[in-house]
């Protein structure tokens, strides 16, 4: 019985960082949904009239993901005096903890460099072409991620069975 126990605890803690990683890539696929959803929301809102910025990343904020939510909400406006608002924006997205890789990142900081700089309509194509390419970068991490979880698991549970077999 102790052996059987022993297995079981060398195959979970096989299996258990692969489970980590496939929750990982799950929730980033979700959270680039999420930040291209928002981004048109900013999009849809510059398009009807011209909001205030703390209007317009209000709008934005309301998105189900934490850390999306927490990327609009952690901005501090008060400080637009002293920086610039792509400055504000790539702290806010330091501070938020957005599992974005660095591709993605880049993309996204494009729209912080454009809002609030350029016309409105230049602003709407920009925002259109970084959602577009966060949804671009969402649907290839969403076609991987099958086969890379069918290998994680795979391999975690191979190697824990191994272990159970040299330890027994």
């Amino acid at each position: 019985m102790v052996k059987l126990w022993g297995t079981v605890c060398v195959l979970a803690g096989c299996v258990l960082p692969a489970v980590q990683t496939v929750r990982q890539e799950k929730a980033k696929i979700r959270q680039l949904g999420a930040l291209a959803d928002s981004l048109e929301r900013i999009r849809r809102q510059l398009t009807m009239n011209a909001p205030a910025m703390e209007e317009l990343l209000c709008c934005a904020a309301d998105s189900e993901e934490q850390a999306v939510r927490q990327f609009y909400t952690s901005f501090q406006l008060d400080d637009l005096a002293e920086q610039s608002f792509s400055m504000l924006w790539e702290k806010a997205m330091e501070k938020s903890g957005l599992l974005l890789e660095p591709e993605e990142r880049t993309l996204f900081s494009g729209a912080g460099q454009v809002l609030g700089r350029y016309d409105r309509d230049e602003q709407c194509r920009q925002l259109e072409n970084t959602a577009k390419e966060l949804r671009r970068c969402q649907q290839q991490h969403q076609d991987g991620l099958q086969t890379r979880q069918r290998l994680w698991y795979t391999l975690s549970a191979s190697a824990g069975l191994l272990g159970a077999l040299i330890l027994y």
